[in-house]
């Protein structure tokens, strides 16, 4: 049994059993409400303990380029990959913290009934995925460039693709979401009371 109460109003009910609003993750048969509080909680929870991390290594005064050996390499590498290898660093330190911001957006929505709450984590993952596909295609440059890492371009362009299969998922699950929401909001302030 679903812990959440169906809404109702004049014309129909809000079937929490409807295929709209099943979670389109193949690990889960659950609601997509339900689907976006795991998530999101995951997604804080990995998020703090990577910020407590950076923090703790600022603290300590270690360089970041500790969290990405390629950038301490003295081989052939060249400069400009060098450089981009340190600024991806940044940058995804700065999408974890947006990413562990806009989480918590989406778990007050799904708790206060506040649909807009959730576009922020929609901007974000589709903001985020465009960064992602601009760092790998320099890092698919850097393989080819590179004699030995050669036979790595087919594994990584697999994992590439899985990526993008997986933050389909989740645009999909948070806008699936956004419309749950958005239609129980409308219920509700249509003077739609639960059964």
């Amino acid at each position: 049994m679903s812990n959440y109460e169906p809404y109702k109003s004049n014309d129909r009910v809000i079937d929490n059993e409807d295929p709209r609003y099943k979670c389109c993750l193949p690990c889960c048969d659950c609601h997509v409400i339900s689907c976006a509080k795991g998530w999101s909680i995951v997604d804080i929870f990995c998020g703090t303990i990577f910020i407590i991390l950076v923090i703790v290594l600022l603290a300590l005064k270690v360089p970041l380029s500790v969290l990405d050996p390629e950038s301490q390499e003295t081989n052939s590498t060249s400069t400009f990959f060098k450089t981009i290898s340190t600024i991806s660093i940044y940058v995804d330190i700065i999408e974890i913290v947006i990413i562990t911001i806009t989480s918590a957006l989406v778990l007050y929505g799904i708790h206060k009934i506040i649909p807009k709450a959730l576009l922020p984590a929609l901007v974000v993952t589709g903001v985020v995925f465009i960064i992602d596909i601009i760092f790998d295609v320099v890092e698919i440059a850097k393989m080819l460039t590179n004699k030995e890492d050669s036979m790595l371009i087919i594994p990584f362009f697999l994992v590439f693709l899985l990526g993008c299969y997986i933050t389909f998922l989740f645009i999909r699950m948070y806008y699936r979401s956004y419309q749950y929401l958005r239609e129980v909001e409308g219920r509700k302030n249509n003077a739609v009371y639960p059964i």
